[in-house]
């Protein structure tokens, strides 16, 4: 039945498919036989609705459609039309034929005109196109003064969209010469510019270039974080080149950390996905990996079927950074199969050759050599390579990074003392105002006139001071806001500037073989981490409220002796960002002062999601206190804090207590 339903499918719409080649041949032909009998203006238009069709398409003869409508632009003095028609043409020898090194020689050929293009818009096509074809050709640092000129261009034109990628490719293109902390700069304006757009489909492209930056510095566990989630939504999307670049990308992380397994497995989806996408153009670089893996693997049979299959169709193989990964990965398969003199005849040339000028490259070529020299018997040669190979691991660690890396942590302990002063500064003005109010209730008495009197001033003084204790608390919660923008300022440039560079000093450490140093540099980077959490609970973002009021309220359970309890409704969609931190600092400060002062061996922390607002209890059974008398005392800035933080989100605080009654804290939170 199932054969018949397939003929009866088959004979349906395999006529649909010939009319609509045969209708797009019909448009072809029509527009071919009207360029011959027309001239000028309207030839231009005809050549130009000739590329549209073919765009993209080698069985149509783009290239040759859209060299003609180029050629003939500039016979009519058309140059911004052939300007934009040059910057398609780059794009398809860059991006889809695998040609980059032929992009290249035609952007030169154009820019030697010297003609002058007008439109802001086209220059940016034009300039970024011709950083691709840099990019993908394996110049990589040749790549970054085009990107950059494709940005201001993009400003120029106000074209948030081309300003966004530009900065996307000018951070992958650092962060592949090692300049990671630029990089991770200028992504983060780029990620800023598409969530302002709201434009999903390039903020999961952001999102992919954050997680080969995690990569690059060895955060191999947040980036496969971050490519997951990409995956996720990219699936839903049906974004098969979404797919297929995060796989594999997923997969170089697999293979840094010996994780043949998955890498493997990557690797077979992104191919997957490539071909269900159409995606040509990404297959040998997947199939490239497939016999690089396999053949380091030891699966030595599947590395010869892929190199079958490579072998066939030799076009997208042969130059740029497909071309390099190619004589990489059969560097690496002859290296399997014991060819080891074949093997060094090919990753030589490669060296010789200039084709591995990016960082990475260059050392997985030299760390492979060194292999290969240890495995003829040529100590010489492997600790020649093994020498190279080091220098470009640790040429990153140079004494420029090292001073960054001290100037970061002096701004931050800078700011950490300022923050503690206006801290104390207005502790201080407050105890002032309070004093203040004493003394002046100290003047009552005396005779009538005397009375009269002093209301008089008590009335003035009174007035005076509650404006003095307004401004005060908007003194308080402006600093607080202050501290919470600085926090998460200082937490990011720790994570990925100081952190990063941290990282990649404690690699370097491990492989000096000094034990104390080693652990030196592993406490630091864990104390840095601690730092960076306690600046700013990046949960929040990552996990939803919800689930960060969960894991803070378990850390503190698991490194306390108090038997925690917790009831927390889902409240994710119910506050925005800003609310949301306040009522983690909340509950934050509150189980801190409960730890530290409370002696309490229980607590309860409950969250109930209700129509109109949002309940919030912390609830101990410890040795409780005097809530009125902690607050006048001056010893309770905490509770202060408290008060102020939920007068900023119009919220109202009751703490009860007393004591060996325990204590409450209860916040309802209005949803208005």
């Amino acid at each position: 039945m199932k054969k018949y339903l397939f003929i009866v499918i088959l004979l349906y719409f395999n006529p649909l498919f010939a009319q609509t080649v045969d209708s797009l041949q019909m448009k072809l032909n029509d527009i071919t036989n009207k360029i011959r009998v027309s001239e000028g203006s309207q030839k231009l238009i005809l050549l130009d609705s000739l590329s549209e069709l073919t765009l993209n398409n080698t069985e149509l003869n783009f290239e040759d459609h859209v060299r003609r409508t180029i050629n003939y632009a500039l016979e009519l003095d058309s140059i911004n039309s052939a300007a934009y028609h040059t910057s398609r043409l780059v794009f398809y020898l860059a991006n889809r034929a695998g040609k980059p090194r032929e992009g290249i020689k035609v952007f030169n050929d154009f820019i030697s005109k010297n003609l002058e293009v007008t439109n802001p818009n086209i220059n940016a096509r034009l300039y970024m196109n011709a950083g691709d074809s840099y990019f993908f050709g394996g110049e990589t640092a040749a790549s970054i003064p085009f990107y950059e000129k494709a940005g201001s261009y993009a400003q120029e034109a106000k074209d948030s969209l081309l300003m966004g990628k530009s900065k996307i490719y000018t951070s992958d293109a650092l962060a592949d010469t090692g300049k990671f902390a630029e990089a991770g700069a200028i992504l983060s304006e780029s990620e800023i510019i598409f969530e302002t757009m709201r434009d999903t489909f390039n903020l999961l492209t952001t999102r992919n270039s954050r997680a080969n930056l995690y990569s690059r510095i060895g955060f191999f566990e947040d980036a496969a974080q971050v490519r997951n989630e990409i995956v996720s939504m990219a699936e839903k999307r049906k974004d098969y080149r979404m797919l297929q670049s995060t796989l594999f990308n997923a997969s170089i992380d697999n293979r840094k950390t010996k994780d043949h397994k998955n890498g493997i497995l990557n690797l077979k989806r992104a191919l997957y996905f490539a071909e269900k996408g159409n995606l040509k153009s990404y297959e040998p670089k997947i199939l490239n990996g497939l016999l690089k893996v396999y053949s380091i693997a030891d699966s030595l049979d599947k590395a010869k079927t892929i190199l079958n299959r490579i072998e066939k169709d030799m076009d997208g193989f042969k130059q740029g950074l497909d071309g390099f990964s190619f004589k990489e990965a059969l560097a690496h398969y002859e290296f399997g199969l014991g060819n080891y003199q074949k093997a060094i005849a090919i990753a030589e040339e490669i060296v010789t050759s200039g084709s591995a000028k990016d960082f990475g490259n260059a050392e997985q070529v030299h760390e492979l050599l060194t292999k290969l020299y240890e495995a003829i018997g040529n100590p010489e040669k492997a600790y020649y390579h093994h020498k190279i190979y080091a220098k470009l691991r640790d040429s990153i660690i140079s004494t420029q990074n090292v001073r960054a890396l001290t100037y970061y942590q002096t701004l931050y302990e800078t700011k950490k003392r300022d923050a503690t002063i206006q801290e104390q500064n207005a502790e201080i003005a407050f105890l002032d105002v309070q004093n203040k109010l004493k003394n002046q209730w100290i003047l009552f008495g005396g005779t009538g006139l005397i009375i009269f009197f002093i209301i008089f001033l008590l009335v003035r003084s009174r007035k005076h001071s509650r404006n003095k204790k307004l401004l005060l608390e908007g003194f308080s919660q402006e600093l607080i806001k202050g501290q919470e923008e600085e926090r998460l300022r200082l937490a990011r440039e720790l994570h990925d500037s100081v952190g990063q560079k941290l990282m990649l000093l404690t690699k370097k450490t491990k492989g000096l073989g000094d034990v104390q140093m080693e652990s030196l540099a592993d406490t630091t980077l864990d104390e840095l981490r601690t730092i960076s959490r306690g600046l700013h609970p990046s949960n929040i973002e990552k996990l939803g409220l919800t689930r960060a009021l969960e894991v803070l309220v378990d850390q503190i359970d698991a490194n306390t002796d108090i038997l925690f309890t917790h009831e927390i409704d889902d409240i994710n969609s119910k506050l925005n960002p800003e609310l949301a931190l306040h009522v983690y600092r909340i509950v934050q400060e509150a189980l801190n002062n409960m730890v530290k002062h409370s002696e309490t061996r229980s607590a309860s922390i409950l969250v109930k999601n209700k129509k109109d607002h949002i309940n919030v209890s912390v609830i101990d059974k410890g040795k409780g206190f005097i809530f009125t008398n902690a607050l006048k005392s001056g010893e309770s800035l905490g509770m202060r804090t408290l008060l102020e933080r939920a007068k900023i989100i119009n919220s109202k605080l009751e703490v009860s207590s007393s004591p060996d009654q325990g204590t409450t804290i209860h916040l309802k939170v209005p949803l208005s």
